[in-house]
C-alpha cells in the first residue's frame, strides 16, 4: 500500500488553518480539479467520493482511494455537484456541511473560476457526460500549462500556449486596424479641409484683384470729371452782383461747349433699306406713275379746262366696263378709287374731244380730233 505523507483534503485544510493561512491559491485548486476530472473520466469508481477519499503525495498530486469490499462490486455514479462541493471546501477552508449559501471571496478568485463553480453546483448529471466540456473551459486552458500536473502533457501545453499567443496577437491586430481606420478618416478630413482652404484663398485673391481694378477705375473717372469741371469753370465770366443780374446774362452762351454724349438706342434714327414699314404702299402692278406726255402749253390748257369747265358741263360716261363707278351727276366730282381707271369724254364747242383719265387719284387729259 502506498504511503501519502500529505494526507487527504481534510488533513490538508486543518494544516492550513493551524498555520493561519486564509486561502489557497486558485492555481493549486485548478490543478486538483484538473487531475480529478481526468481520473473520473478514465476509471470506474466503486466507492463514494468525498474529501476524505482524495489524498496527496509529496508533490501534491492527487491520489484517489478506490477499493471496495470483496462481495460489493457495485459502481457508483459521481455527480458534478459532488465535485463542486469539494471545490467550495477548498476555497472557504471549511469542511462542515454547507447547506444554503456558498460564499467565495471575489478578492482571491477570478470571476471565471467562480462561474465555473456555480455551474458545477447546479449540475446533477453524471460527471463523465460533461467532463470534456469542463476541460475546455478557459480556466483550465489559461492555468494548466503553468503547472506540472504529474502527466506528460508537454505537447498540449505548447499548443495551448501557441493558441493563447495567437489570440493575443489577433486582439492587438484588431485594435491596430481600428486605430488605422481612425487615422485614415482624420487624414481624409484634413485633405478636404486643405482643398477648401485653397479654394477660399483663390476666391479671396480674385476678389481683391477685382476690388483694386474697380478702385482704379473710380479714381480715373473722378479725375476726368474734375478736369472737365475745371475746364468749364474757367470759361464762365465772373459778375459782381449775382442777385440783381438775370440768369440769362450770367452765362456767355457762345463760350459754352456742347456736351459730348451719345444718343441712346431709342433716340437714334432708324434708316430702312428700301421701303419704310411706316408708310402706306400701293401693291398694284402699275407702281410707277407716269407723267403725261403733253407739252407745257397743253398741260396748262387742260388744267384750266378741268378747273373751269368740269363743274358746269354735263359728263357722259363712255366706259362700258365701269359704268356704276363713273360720274353721272352734274357739277359733282367723285374721287375715284386707287385701283380703278375711269375715262370721261367731254365734247366742246370746238372740233376737239377731250378725254379725261382718272387713275390713282390723278387726272390726265388727252386731246384728239373729233371724228364726224
Amino acid at each position: 500500500m502506498e504511503y501519502f505523507p500529505s494526507g487527504n483534503i481534510v488533513d490538508f485544510i486543518k494544516k492550513l488553518k493551524n498555520s493561519n493561512i486564509k486561502h489557497i491559491n486558485e492555481e493549486i485548486i485548478v490543478k486538483i480539479l484538473f487531475q480529478l476530472l481526468i481520473l473520473l473520466k478514465s476509471i470506474d469508481i466503486y466507492n463514494y467520493m468525498t474529501s476524505k477519499t482524495i489524498y496527496f503525495d509529496e508533490h501534491f498530486n492527487v491520489k484517489l482511494l478506490n477499493f471496495s469490499i470483496l462481495h460489493n462490486l457495485k459502481k457508483f455514479d459521481i455527480k458534478m455537484c459532488d465535485i463542486g462541493s469539494i471545490l467550495i471546501q477548498l476555497c472557504t477552508l471549511n469542511t462542515s456541511k454547507l447547506r444554503d449559501e456558498y460564499i467565495v471571496n471575489n478578492n482571491y478568485y477570478s470571476t471565471q473560476f467562480i462561474d465555473l463553480i456555480e455551474v458545477m453546483l447546479n449540475d446533477t448529471n453524471n460527471i463523465k457526460i460533461n467532463a470534456d466540456k469542463l476541460l475546455c473551459h478557459p480556466v483550465f486552458l489559461m492555468n494548466t500549462f503553468k503547472l506540472d500536473c504529474g502527466m506528460s502533457v508537454n505537447g498540449c501545453i505548447e499548443i495551448l500556449d501557441y493558441r493563447r499567443k495567437l489570440e493575443n496577437l489577433r486582439k492587438k491586430e484588431a485594435i491596430l486596424k481600428a486605430k488605422e481606420k481612425k487615422l485614415e478618416d482624420v487624414e481624409h478630413a484634413l485633405i478636404s479641409r486643405e482643398k477648401k482652404i485653397n479654394l477660399y484663398e483663390k476666391e479671396i485673391k480674385s476678389k481683391l484683384v477685382q476690388a483694386e481694378l474697380y478702385l482704379r477705375r473710380c479714381k480715373n473717372s473722378k479725375s476726368l470729371v474734375d478736369k472737365y469741371d475745371i475746364d468749364n469753370s474757367a470759361e464762365y465770366e465772373e459778375i459782381e452782383c449775382s442777385d440783381i443780374v438775370e440768369t440769362s446774362k450770367k452765362i456767355n452762351v457762345d463760350k459754352l461747349e456742347k456736351s459730348c454724349f451719345t444718343r441712346t438706342f431709342s433716340e437714334r434714327r432708324v434708316k430702312f433699306k428700301g421701303h419704310s414699314p411706316l408708310k402706306e404702299m400701293d401693291f398694284h402692278r402699275g407702281k410707277s406713275i407716269r407723267k403725261s406726255k403733253l407739252f407745257k402749253d397743253q398741260y396748262t390748257e387742260s388744267n384750266k379746262f378741268i378747273s373751269g369747265e368740269i363743274g358746269s358741263e354735263k359728263l357722259r360716261d363712255i366706259s362700258n366696263t365701269h359704268k356704276p363707278a363713273c360720274i353721272t351727276k352734274e357739277g359733282y366730282k367723285k374721287k375715284p378709287s386707287l385701283f380703278n381707271e375711269k375715262k370721261f369724254k367731254l365734247r366742246m364747242k370746238t372740233d376737239k374731244t377731250w378725254v379725261v383719265y382718272q387713275s390713282r387719284g390723278q387726272m390726265r387729259i388727252k386731246s384728239r380730233h373729233l371724228i364726224s
